[in-house]
């Protein structure tokens, strides 16, 4: 994308074929830091937008209205700085967004240093479980002496709720059955090797790895699918309604006006858990 993968993950651009589950996803693209862009940009407008809407009204009530005839006064009205505050807001939510995606996503999360570390600890938490699961096994092994045949029939369909299935299959059991499949470690055994290694001359296959895995997360999450979906389709509404029932002020400006107000309103009905 113009050469900006060079300087930020971000826009980094997968090999398709190196991720077949992660392009199995719902509105993906070969991007996979958009999906993180995009949750950051939401995220930046439902937190501005309200700030905005606040400020607007300790304004108009705290310094423009007592400063005014009361003539003026009847003139005056809140909505007139109330919702061109999103105007304002909403650019500065989306490029605050951007910014932390790209820096705390991108830049701190995929260096190789904290990649890395948060692989070693999935691995830690696999081999915990494994080790859990292999010691929960021996004992209904040893357990199985002391009961009849009968009894052991029983006992075999009661393991299978443990995922035990039949002896050779618990047996073969690895720490790998138990690593997370949207992990790091996880993602990137989704194919057995890599097919174009051209694909890693700025970053290595683990770091993107570690940014599919990101965006995995967001994408297999019903909450945030629920929460994103809300919000885009109540922006795009508020912005075909701004510009049309609003009489001023630029197309860019109105639009904005219309996607902040959708984005807060989409916020709050999502929490509310009214979408879903």
């Amino acid at each position: 994308m113009l050469g900006l993968d060079r300087f930020c993950i971000m826009f980094y651009q997968i090999n398709p074929s190196d991720y077949p589950e992660y392009m199995k996803c719902e509105r993906v693209s070969e991007q996979p830091g958009t999906v993180l862009m995009e949750s950051r940009a939401m995220q930046g407008i439902r937190r501005t937008v309200p700030i905005g809407y606040l400020l607007s009204v300790l304004y108009f009530y705290g310094y423009h209205r007592p400063r005014l005839s009361f003539a003026d006064r009847e003139i005056s009205k809140l909505h007139h700085y109330f919702y061109p505050s999103a105007g304002y807001t909403t650019p500065l939510g989306i490029a605050g967004g951007i910014a932390y995606a790209c820096y705390f996503d991108g830049f701190c999360n995929c260096s190789k240093e904290n990649v890395a570390s948060a692989a070693n600890k999935e691995r830690s938490r696999a081999l915990a479980a494994w080790k859990q699961h292999q010691d929960l096994w021996e004992l209904q092994q040893a357990s199985q002496c002391w009961y009849s045949w009968r009894r052991l029939l029983s006992f075999g369909r009661y393991r299978q709720g443990f995922g035990g299935g039949d002896d050779g299959k618990d047996r073969r059991a690895t720490y790998e059955d138990f690593l997370d499949p949207h992990g790091i470690i996880g993602v990137g055994k989704q194919v057995p090797e890599v097919n174009d290694l051209s694909f890693y001359q700025y970053y290595n296959k683990q770091q993107v790895d570690a940014l599919v895995s990101a965006a995995m997360r967001l994408r297999r999450s019903p909450e945030e699918e629920r929460w994103i979906q809300t919000c885009g389709r109540l922006g795009g509404y508020g912005s075909i309604g701004m510009l049309l029932t609003w009489n001023s002020r630029g197309m860019f400006f109105r639009l904005f006006m219309g996607l902040g107000l959708g984005v807060v309103c989409g916020g709050f009905i999502s929490a509310a858990k009214l979408d879903s």
